[in-house]
This record gives C-alpha cells, structure tokens and sequence, in this order.
C-alpha cells in the first residue's frame, strides 16, 4: 500500500504534483516510520524486508517551521532527531537483512562477517551499552532515549541469533577458532550485555556461563 501510494519516492520527485510542505514532511515520516518497524519486523519474526533500499529514494524527513505538522514543536524536534541520529544503524542492518534474508542467494560469509563488524562498531558509537539507560540522564531527550534503548535491544537481538547461525556454520565445516569465536560473541551479548534485563539473570550468569563451557569442553573432548 506505501508504495502504491509513493511514499517509496520522495515529494520532490513530482514536480507535477502541487503538494505543500506540510503533507510532503508527513509522506517522508510515515516512509521511515514503516522502514523502522520492517527492520524491527524482521529481527522479531524473520520476515523477508519489505522496504529495499534499491526501490526507494524518499529523503529523510527534516524540520522548518513551514512544514511541521505537530502542535508541540518541541515533540516535533524531538522525533525529526531521533530519525537523523539513529538512521545509519537502521540502514546498516537494514542491509545485512537484505543480503542474508533472500531466498535465492548465498551471501558471502566474508561479507556478512565484514558488514556485522561495521554494525558492532555503529552500535558502540550511536547507542551505546545497556548500562547507559540504566542511570538517571538529562542530557538526551526523553523520546531519543527511549527509540535509541528500543533499537539497541533488537540489534542486540540480531547479533546474538547471527553469531548463533555463524557458529553452527562453522562447527560443521570443522573451523574451530571461528566456531568458537562467534560463540563467545553470542555469549557475550547474552549474559554480559544484556544481563541487566533480568535480575535473576545478572545474579546467575556467571555459573549458567560456565555450565555453557562446561557442556561444550564435555561435547568437543
């Protein structure tokens, strides 16, 4: 329906088209909008994406007081933020999804493990650790806080279930060092990152962890 409707094409694309500031701005908004959640969409369910970045050319949205089409313009800042800021780690997974998602290719581990590195790098740098969110900070509006916590935990999310995929790739073709290389990756996120969710889990990580390592020296002996 978005594309039907063009949302896919930026307002400026139509030249013919008498379109005013205010309706081109929420075109691009609901455009993004529908980007992020295709990404979350994915991550959670593993659905195919939707939204691929050679089909679209719709500008990120941009705030003027001409073409606001919010009451609270604080708000309004606020949300045209939050996309600038969180758009190039939306657009890197946005990509790797793309690549390893399509039913009909074979995407090149080098390149998977290549794009996951930059992501990792993109995470530490835009949102930062789960800690962060964790202490009282004025320093940020509340609303790019919490789209920032809430895009963290699903690449987290995403991290975790591809180096689970890329150390069961390499376990069976015998590459141990990679094999367990990932693995410590994925147990990483899991009960060091993400260990302060769960109470239970931030107390008990440590023996679940070595339990893992013990069941794995068992089962590779």
């Amino acid at each position: 329906m978005a594309n039907s409707l063009y949302l896919n094409r930026d307002p400026d694309y139509f030249l013919d088209r008498e379109t005013d500031e205010k309706t081109k701005h929420l075109q691009r908004k609901l455009w993004y909008f529908l980007v992020n959640a295709d990404v979350e969409d994915s991550i959670t369910f593993g659905t195919p994406i939707w939204t691929m970045q050679d089909n679209y050319d719709t500008n990120l949205p941009f705030y003027c007081q001409n073409n606001s089409n919010l009451i609270d313009m604080e708000f309004e800042g606020q949300l045209i933020k939050a996309f600038e800021y969180l758009n190039p780690v939306i657009s890197s997974v946005h990509s790797i999804l793309e690549t390893i998602l399509k039913v009909k290719s074979s995407p090149k581990i080098i390149y998977v493990a290549k794009s996951l590195s930059e992501l990792e790098n993109l995470i530490d740098d835009r949102l930062g650790g789960l800690n962060e969110y964790l202490v009282l900070d004025d320093s940020l509006p509340d609303f790019l806080k919490i789209m920032k916590l809430k895009l963290l935990l699903h690449c987290k999310l995403f991290l975790s279930y591809t180096y689970y995929c890329l150390h069961v790739y390499y376990e069976e073709r015998g590459i141990f060092h990679l094999h367990l290389f990932y693995l410590k990756k994925l147990i990483m996120i899991i009960f060091h990152e993400l260990a302060g969710i769960s109470l239970n889990l931030l107390h008990n990580y440590r023996s679940i962890l070595w339990t893992w390592i013990y069941i794995y020296n068992d089962t590779s002996t």
